[in-house]
């Protein structure tokens, strides 16, 4: 007999804490399959079960606090920025507080609870004999073929008695990751893709958020209005939750994230100047010269902590405002976006030509941070020109939007002369 269709999903939540994302992933739930009638958030107690994760994260009753505001808000025009944004084009959401609950059952227990005791525990009181409808990122899928985080029990129990409803997370590919565990652990439970496309598409930026982004961006001291819910951000705001939390005894996480990427854009600025001496040793072409704009220096200020680059680096401008990318280019910018590949290349041949430099660097970007206020919808976009050789080569990135504003400087200084030292090597001796 064919089981009949779930009526419930179950969201297990080890994010820390709730945000957008996790909401959205049940609102695309609802839009999949027409037979759900609610979701139920199993709320971790705090306690990761998996052995490779951080034991002990935010305390439960908060995290029971941040997800309870979460939910009331999050159809609310006045107060839930997705609920805003739908308002304008009159297409309402499906998740509401009356078909979401939240399950404490973890809160009995004072250790990690695992993913199998709680299909069990919901078969127990099932009326229906339905697989249990579990929604969960492919990474999960993926970690099921460690026996470490899943026993072989546990392994048993969630093919028997569950059905997995799985969203794409990273690069990590569900079937691949099927395979994966039927191949080294001989079992693998019925899953199916969750649908991301059913969503509004002005809602999937969203889907780019995570529990560590809202995490950075508290520690970085950026509006929340984007991240999570108001009452949820202001109470996360309010009890100073994350500013001190981190990798590191002495930097948070955001804190530890901008000195890796500091760390990187310094190791990379030392290459390009090996590379340049070498080229100044042969005949070649050594001249550098940049322009920046949304990085605000950030790769001028890592090539001269290298001794010896002045005999390479002629200078830098930093073109923060419209009014001296105006005086850099000797026209008006006005109508002109300052975030294209137009403009790059325009600041990149203004550079080459007022300082005579062999090689030329432009950059321009938009760094955010990410926020309801701002309008525009190019956070975290950059776009590079690099004159060499007589010809201008152009290369546009884009990152997370939700990385801060500090975040994406220091990524897209990087980008940019992590591309400059690439060329280089490419172009070879003299020419």
């Amino acid at each position: 007999m064919t089981p009949e269709a779930p009526r419930t999903v179950y969201l297990p939540l080890t994010g820390n804490p709730v945000g957008f994302h996790h909401l959205l992933l049940a609102e695309c739930a609802l839009r999949q399959q027409a037979s759900l009638e609610r979701v139920v958030f199993l709320l971790s107690n705090g306690q990761h079960p998996d052995p490779t994760k951080r034991q002990q994260i935010l305390e439960k009753q908060l995290r029971l606090q941040i997800l309870h505001h979460a939910l009331q808000d999050w159809g609310t025009p006045a107060t839930s920025y997705p609920a805003r944004v739908l308002g304008r084009q009159s297409e309402s959401l499906k998740l509401s507080v009356q078909n979401a609950e939240i399950s404490t059952i973890e809160f009995e227990h004072n250790r990690p609870f695992r993913l199998a005791e709680h299909v069990q525990e919901i078969r127990a009181h099932q009326l229906e004999p339905e697989p249990v409808l579990l929604l969960v990122g492919a990474d999960l899928v993926e970690r099921m073929a460690n026996p470490e985080i899943f026993s072989d029990e546990d392994l048993q129990v969630i093919t028997e008695e569950a059905r997995l409803l799985a969203v794409r997370r990273g690069a990590v590919d569900l079937q691949q990751a099927l395979e994966n565990l039927k191949q080294v652990r001989g079992l693998a439970p019925a899953s199916e893709q969750l649908d991301l496309q059913l969503l509004p598409p002005a809602l999937h930026p969203l889907l780019d958020l995570s529990s560590t982004l809202i995490r950075r961006a508290v520690q970085a001291g950026h509006s929340l209005t984007r991240f999570l819910p108001d009452a949820a951000g202001k109470l996360v705001a309010e009890r100073q939750f994350y500013r001190r939390e981190g990798t590191d005894l002495f930097l948070n996480e955001w804190e530890f994230n901008c000195r890796q990427l500091e760390k990187q854009l310094e190791r990379c600025a030392v290459e390009v100047k090996q590379i340049l001496d070498a080229r100044a040793e042969g005949g070649a072409p050594h001249l550098l010269a940049l322009v920046e704009t949304s990085t605000g220096g950030r790769i001028a200020s890592a090539l001269t902590t290298v001794s010896g680059v002045s005999q390479h680096f002629l200078g830098s401008n930093v073109a923060y405002s419209h009014e001296e990318k105006e005086r850099l280019l000797g026209r008006s910018t006005r109508g002109e976006s300052s975030v294209t590949p137009k403009m790059a290349e325009a600041l990149v041949k203004a550079v080459r030509s007022q300082t005579g430099a062999q090689w030329a660097l432009a950059e321009t970007g938009m760094a955010g941070p990410s926020s309801p206020e701002r309008r525009s919808r190019k956070n975290g976009q950059c776009h590079l020109a690099l004159s060499m050789n007589g010809k201008i080569h152009l290369r546009s990135i884009q990152i997370n939007p939700f990385f801060s504003r500090k975040e994406h400087q220091l990524t897209f200084a990087l980008e940019g002369l992590s591309w400059l030292r690439d060329c280089l090597l490419e172009a070879g001796g003299p020419g």
